[in-house]
């Protein structure tokens, strides 16, 4: 995934990469559960929380 700035001056605030959150979210859990067998449902993923779902 690749999310880019783009530099428009004198142009309405659109935001800045907002939409990239949802999915890298998502891609995250995946690779812990392809990495590990624990389907991690809640964020953030932190190391206690990956523990307690063993």
């Amino acid at each position: 995934m690749a999310v880019q700035l783009i530099d428009r001056p004198g142009e309405p605030f659109l935001g800045a990469g907002e939409a990239s959150q949802g999915p890298s979210a998502a891609a995250l859990a995946n690779a812990v559960f392809d990495a590990t067998g624990l389907r991690a449902r809640d964020l953030p993923l932190t190391a206690e929380r990956l523990k307690a779902l063993r």
